[in-house]
This record gives structure tokens, sequence and C-alpha cells, in this order.
């Protein structure tokens, strides 16, 4: 079964649930902003209706539940693939 579940697809896998994981954790943030606050997410800190600390503590929020939710799917993926006895890449091997 090692064939079939080469390192190469798992990389392929993480990095394709780890890319839908951060565009859902994006709309998840975005939904939750514009729900609690009434308005759009600040993007542009040139955005007459933001200052820049809005728009920083709106990306860093993005980019930590993005990352973490990243960690998650691979940690998930990992479990699973060597539960399937697949062959993990060399730095996850121990």
């Amino acid at each position: 079964m090692s064939n079939i579940l080469s390192k190469n697809k798992f990389s392929i896998i993480t990095g394709i649930l780890a890319l839908g994981a951060a565009a859902a954790t994006k709309k998840l943030v975005d939904n939750r902003y514009e729900h609690s606050t009434g308005d759009e997410p600040p993007k542009n800190p040139q955005d007459e209706n933001y200052n820049l600390l809005n728009v920083l503590i709106y990306t860093s929020a993005t980019a930590v539940i993005g990352a973490v939710a990243s960690v998650l799917i691979r940690d998930l993926v990992t479990r699973q693939w060597k539960n399937m006895d697949g062959e993990l890449p060399d730095e996850l091997k121990g």
C-alpha cells in the first residue's frame, strides 16, 4: 500500500487541504467580523473608515486562526496517513 500512499501524495493532499482550510478560515473571520461590527472587514490601511490598528488586528487574527487550522489539518492527515500505513515524508517520521 505504500506505493499508493507516497510522500508526494501526502504533500499534495495536505497542501490542498491547508489551502481549503485557509479559505474557509478567512471566510469565517470575515463573516464574524461583519456580524459583530456591522462593517466590512478592514483590508486596506489607507481606507478612511479604518485605522491602521484595526487593519493590523483583523489581519493578525486571520493569520493566527488560519495557521492553527492549517496545523490541525496537517495533524489530522498525518494521523490518518499513519493508520493507513502510508509513507510519510522524512521530516514527519519519528
